[in-house]
């Protein structure tokens, strides 16, 4: 449990990291959005889980949807336009 607790919040981190660093203000609402509902329709409501309107809709995430999330995280920033190719390469190594 511990290994895949690291991997989460290992993930989750670097997520946030990227979502900071690549992602612009002006599409950051959006992006989310898309990136919510895309994880709903695989399964993952995170909006059902929330208790506390100030908590971040993504700490709500399981360990056993890890790899879910970063499947869906790497979609979404294709569907962007977020980074190239090569960035999205290092990405998908780094998360």
């Amino acid at each position: 449990m511990t290994i895949k607790n690291n991997k989460r919040e290992r993930t989750l981190n670097r997520i946030k990291e990227v979502l900071a660093e690549e992602v612009p203000k002006s599409k950051l609402l959006v992006f989310r959005r898309t990136l919510y509902s895309k994880l709903n329709s695989r399964g993952v409501n995170l909006y059902e889980r929330r208790m506390d309107k100030n908590q971040s809709l993504i700490s709500h995430i399981l360990d056993d949807e890890i790899d879910i999330l970063q499947t869906v995280f790497l979609e979404t920033l294709k569907d962007f336009n977020i980074v190239t190719k090569k960035q999205r390469e290092k990405l998908e190594k780094y998360i």
